[in-house]
């Protein structure tokens, strides 16, 4: 794995869609006891992925994609735009 930098500050509410500012990258983590849905929509990258209990995913993304965890209430993830080295 390639070293990484934080690229904005941690989005506690992803049941609200966000491109994360147009990030490529996003660290989601998992902080419930269940799994959870992560879906991406928008572009060619669109799906779903389940990030089991406390997992930790940095999920490559097109810049207009939008992430959101369906039915969060903020309180079962958290994610962060981050950079890749190349």
């Amino acid at each position: 794995m390639k070293p990484i930098s934080l690229a904005g500050t941690t989005s506690t509410n992803l049941n609200v869609a966000s491109t994360f500012g147009g990030a490529e990258y996003v660290r989601v983590s998992n902080i419930s006891a269940a799994e959870i849905s992560v879906i991406v929509a928008g572009g060619s990258m669109a799906g779903t992925v389940t990030l089991e209990s406390l997992d930790t995913i940095i999920l490559q993304k097109a810049t207009t994609d939008t992430v959101r965890v369906a039915a969060d209430n903020t309180t079962t993830a958290n994610a962060v735009a981050v950079r890749v080295a190349p």
